[in-house]
């Protein structure tokens, strides 16, 4: 009679880490549906595979932007330039704020013509920015633009600081600004160079 060997069961069993993993996978299981019953929300699936609810509480938010369909009635000449420019893809109220208002009392309520803030068109810039060491600064601090760049943006381009002596206003040494901004020898630290060659100003690591 020939031996059996170690590695296989005579009985027809299956090996014990099978059933080990069958409970593994019962306990998952369980915790999974668990989970879901706990934290699904009640409305959840009614209408879809979505919370019902979230149509009621959508619904009863007050209205701020009225929608480039509501401008172009009033306003065609500007909608036919604006169709010819630069800006023919962007709805109004990206420049001229949420207008809901305006729509419901022209009058009383009149849009701004330049737009608020560079970052209505300096979007992604802006939200870099907004993380960086630089974020309390307003853009004029470095930047002068004609107020003509808001409407013709490539024709008037804004500036840039021309010399390293404008970093060198909060970054030299011996300079007046906050202790805590770091501090540079200007005619020593690589002085062939501009400053933004290497500290992009926009980005959080610049420092």
């Amino acid at each position: 009679m020939l031996g059996h060997s170690g590695g296989e069961d005579p009985g027809g069993r299956f090996p014990p880490q099978v059933g080990r993993l069958a409970v593994v996978g019962l306990v998952l299981a369980t915790a999974f549906i668990g989970a879901r019953t706990v934290l699904r929300p009640a409305t959840f699936g009614e209408r879809g595979h979505y919370r019902s609810a979230a149509l009621t509480a959508v619904t009863s938010l007050e209205t701020h932007f009225a929608g480039r369909e509501e401008c172009e009635p009033c306003h065609a000449p500007i909608v036919d330039r604006k169709s010819a420019s630069y800006h023919r893809g962007l709805a109004c109220e990206v420049c001229h704020g949420a207008q809901a208002a305006h729509v419901a009392s022209p009058i009383e309520n009149t849009p701004p013509h330049p737009p608020e803030s560079c970052s209505a068109c300096h979007g992604e810039i802006a939200r870099t920015k907004a993380v960086s060491y630089h974020a309390q600064l307003p853009c004029t601090r470095c930047h002068e633009a004609d107020r003509r760049h808001v409407t013709s943006p490539r024709g008037f381009r804004p500036t840039r600081p021309a010399a390293r002596d404008f970093c060198g206003q909060c970054h030299a040494q011996g300079a007046t600004s906050a202790p805590e901004i770091p501090r540079i020898d200007l005619g020593t630290h690589y002085p062939r160079d501009m400053c933004w060659q290497c500290h992009y100003p926009h980005h959080p690591e610049a420092n």
